[in-house]
């Protein structure tokens, strides 16, 4: 996703944890080797042997990567944040909540219902907490509302 939006700012930072997937990056894009997360512990990823570009985070994974959160890195003037991380939304939105009070971004998420069902068998996860359902209420008490682009995106504006 942030291949398509890249063009329409001056500064935009990518999170991609894995080196394989950074070669769809616009040269203008800053790359950060972490994955944003709602802890600074390393996580555990999957790689797809048959696409290397699809990842995700699962407790058998077999490739660590490092973690932060987004807040951690206090950027200033965020105006968009673009988030697809296979089902980890939660997690990442929890690791941004002051960043998103004090800037108020527009948030396009990608949400794939059966990554979400995948990850909340993991042993870490706390879907009551940290689901989709979680996060669009906590965008919603921030003032949050919300289009759908398409089967999978949802934009999040607030007012």
């Amino acid at each position: 996703m942030t291949v398509e939006y890249a063009h329409m700012f001056d500064t935009v930072i990518a999170f991609e944890p894995v080196q394989t997937c950074r070669h769809e990056l616009p040269p203008s894009v800053k790359w950060i080797k972490s994955c944003v997360s709602n802890s600074q512990d390393p996580v555990k990823m999957h790689i797809d042997d048959q696409a290397p570009d699809l990842t995700h985070r699962c407790s058998a994974g077999t490739l660590e990567v490092d973690a932060h959160t987004l807040d951690s890195y206090q950027i200033p003037n965020l105006d968009f944040v673009s988030i697809d991380c296979e089902g980890m939304e939660g997690q990442c939105m929890d690791g941004a909540w002051q960043t998103i009070k004090i800037n108020k971004p527009v948030i396009m998420f990608a949400h794939d219902p059966q990554l979400s069902n995948l990850q909340s068998g993991e042993p870490w996860s706390a879907p009551q907490f940290f689901g989709i359902d979680w996060m669009i209420g906590a965008l919603k008490h921030q003032g949050y509302q919300f289009d759908q682009i398409d089967d999978r995106r949802v934009f999040a504006v607030c007012h």
